[in-house]
């Protein structure tokens, strides 16, 4: 059975060495069968059906908190979540990536542009470029190549990124000569059908495949370029390249550095002052949260290049920038890292993964943007885009329908401009006469934490933290600080929210949500026999890695609390938080009420069910090391789970649990 992204069949080979009729060493590897060509018209040819390249750009640290060093596990659980999106490619940007890699992508159907360079010259101070290419690259090809070459998942080499327009060293033909049937024999005529590919992050000539990044993005691209090149396929091998923080919002569009020569002209999602406020650290242009209605642009958006791959077969695919957030490349401090992804740090999925999912996918697609939590915007419009694959959507707002629209060809967004009331956001669409609907609810103040426990394995857990209101509606804007005590036998791999201005160390333990939500990711020795179970105390939420087969004291409790106080202490009269010259707190519980006493300020008065007497008193912040006035709501988290519930997730469904379901 053919090897291919949708049906990823491995075999195993074993090769043995004999001498006198005895097997002196023997090699065993996984690998396919596949056959692979070029078509003028029509592309690529896999397996004799028309394949488009629906990629990712990648770095090797698309682990998150665990930053470069990324667990296999990890690896795979990531891969995982690009598959659900319909990717089948990825680029290894800009190098080889290990070993375990290309056997995840053997396994789970992903074909590869295997990269060889970041440049042929120095681009940056002490880089491969500037000191090691032209000594190296030729023992480096060949390095690469003979340990990837069996690998059935490589389909292409990438001669390299940003070198210049023209393979200037001959690197295709020492590729042709190691990767063929002829290997190692110059002579032997290079037949396509029996080797890999090369392309180049912007090479155009003496490759076989002409790689394009940004330049893609001009408009009228497809009839300026050179005549002569016309006649040979073509790959986006970076592009779009567009910005979006997850959960940010800007109604106008952004060009990077407000430089709009040689782009799109993409419009105002509405015409007028910006909607949404000015609640973002700008340190400049590029410094600062980018929306993520797909507007926040270089060049063009990635529904434009999407449907510019649709619309022309000799553009055999493209490899959208970024996979994943990753660290670095920020434009500039504060910021620390990339926010390109079309998956944030966390592993969650920004509004654009559904974008490419409605592009990508068969199943119905129906996804809403942005949430429907606005105070303060109530009778102004806001723009509400649907991404989806549904043949028509309907909106509503509060019963009341918004009209009905129909998908254009190789366009999945749908925009309506709605006049801003709370309550009830529902779209509902049909695809092949099949309904589907999305509901989001306006929410009130953050009161309760939503908890999502996942085994990836080999010893490694992932626990996704969300903030709920009273109702059990996600509060999109919860920016509150969780706390981690690990008690027993387990580490913390690390914590991130996705927030590009957290400066926060992963391995501390403590973390703020960001637009409501972070991750942890923990590692215990005792995965063999794993199953999580969750724990309710009166003041704590105790999460429990135990053996499945015996409930005995847990090997591992994982307490996560809210702000800077741990709720176990609050009946101690012990101070609650940092000591300093400027402030100090603690609570004090008696006569029915909870006081907050503050030395720099007055007090906060609470009755025991968390509802606020009275109000205005300073706060130490360990964070940023000065005393500040808290908001109403984040006091309310000092009684999360004060009544003994959860709200939890259960085989898909979330709903509320009690103490008796555990």
């Amino acid at each position: 059975k053919p090897w291919s992204p949708d049906t990823p069949s491995l075999y195993e080979l074993s090769i043995e060495l004999m001498q006198n009729n005895k097997i002196i060493d023997i090699v065993t590897l996984k690998t396919g069968i596949r056959q692979l060509r070029l078509d003028p018209e029509n592309g690529l040819i896999l397996n004799g059906k028309r394949t488009v390249i629906k990629g990712m750009c990648m770095h090797h640290d698309a682990g998150g908190p665990s930053g470069a060093a990324v667990p296999d596990k990890i690896l795979e659980h990531r891969l995982h979540m690009l598959k659900h999106m319909g990717c089948n490619a990825i680029r290894t940007s800009h190098y080889p990536f290990a070993p375990e890699f290309y056997e995840l992508c053997d396994r789970l159907g992903f074909l590869v542009m295997d990269e060889f360079f970041d440049g042929w010259h120095k681009k940056a101070e002490e880089d491969y470029g500037g000191r090691y290419f032209l000594t190296d690259w030729v023992k480096d090809v060949e390095d690469t190549i003979r340990r990837d070459r069996n690998h059935i998942c490589v389909f292409m080499w990438s001669i390299g990124n940003e070198t210049g327009k023209e393979d200037i060293h001959d690197i295709t033909r020492l590729v042709h000569q190691l990767d063929s049937c002829g290997r190692g024999e110059p002579e032997r005529a290079w037949e396509p059908a029996a080797i890999r590919l090369t392309t180049g992050g912007e090479v155009h000539k003496g490759v076989d495949v002409q790689g394009f990044n940004a330049v893609c993005e001009v408009p009228g691209f497809m009839d300026w370029h050179p005549k002569a090149s016309q006649e040979l396929p073509m790959i986006f091998t970076e592009a779009p390249h567009v910005l979006q923080t997850r959960g940010f919002y800007r109604s106008r569009t952004e060009y990077w550095n407000g430089i709009t020569r040689g782009a799109y002209p993409i419009p105002d999602l509405q015409e007028g002052d910006e909607v949404f406020g000015g609640d973002a650290p700008e340190y400049s242009p590029l410094i600062t949260y980018h929306s993520s209605y797909d507007n926040s642009i270089y060049r063009c958006n990635h529904q434009t290049l999407l449907k510019l791959v649709e619309d022309n077969p000799r553009i055999i695919g493209q490899f959208t920038w970024t996979a994943f957030d990753y660290l670095g490349e920020s434009f500039g401090w504060p910021f620390r890292m990339m926010d390109a992804g079309i998956i944030d740090l966390c592993g969650f999925p920004k509004d654009a993964y559904f974008l490419y999912q409605s592009h990508w996918v068969d199943q119905p697609v129906l996804h809403i943007l942005p949430h429907w939590t606005h105070p303060g915007k109530e009778g102004r419009i806001i723009p509400v885009v649907v991404y989806t694959n549904c043949d028509e959507v309907e909106l509503y707002v509060n019963g009341i329908s918004q009209g009905r629209k129909a998908r254009e060809k190789g366009v999945a967004a749908m925009l309506w401009n709605v006049v801003y009331s709370p309550g009830i956001l529902k779209a509902e669409g049909v695809k092949n006469s099949q309904e589907t609907s999305l509901i989001y609810r306006t929410a009130g103040s953050a009161e309760k934490l939503y908890t999502e426990i996942e085994f990836i394995g080999d010893g490694i857990w992932k626990v996704n933290f969300q903030a709920y209101d009273n109702s059990n509606n996600p509060v999109p804007s919860a920016g509150n600080q969780i706390h981690l005590d690990i008690e027993g036998n387990a580490r913390l791999i690390g914590m991130e929210n996705g927030d590009p201005a957290d400066l926060e160390p992963s391995g501390t333990g403590r973390r703020n949500l960001f637009h409501g939500k972070c991750t942890a990711f923990f590692y215990t020795d005792d995965y063999a026999q794993c199953q999580p179970d969750v724990i309710i105390k009166q003041d704590e939420t105790h999460i429990r890695l135990c053996d499945r087969g015996n409930q005995r004291k847990p090997e591992v409790t994982i307490k996560y609390f809210m702000e800077d106080i741990d709720p176990g202490s609050r009946k101690t009269d012990k101070t609650l938080v940092p000591i300093s010259e400027k402030a100090s707190g603690t609570w004090v519980d008696t006569e029915g009420m909870r006081y907050l006493l503050s030395k720099d300020g007055e007090a906060r008065i609470y009755n025991l069910e968390g509802k606020e007497k009275s109000r205005g008193s300073w706060w130490y912040d360990e964070k940023t090391g000065t005393g500040h006035l808290n908001e109403e709501w984040q006091f309310w988290f000092l009684h999360l789970l004060d009544d003994g519930r959860l709200y939890t997730k259960r085989e898909g469904t979330a709903k509320i649990l009690n103490r008796s379901d555990f």
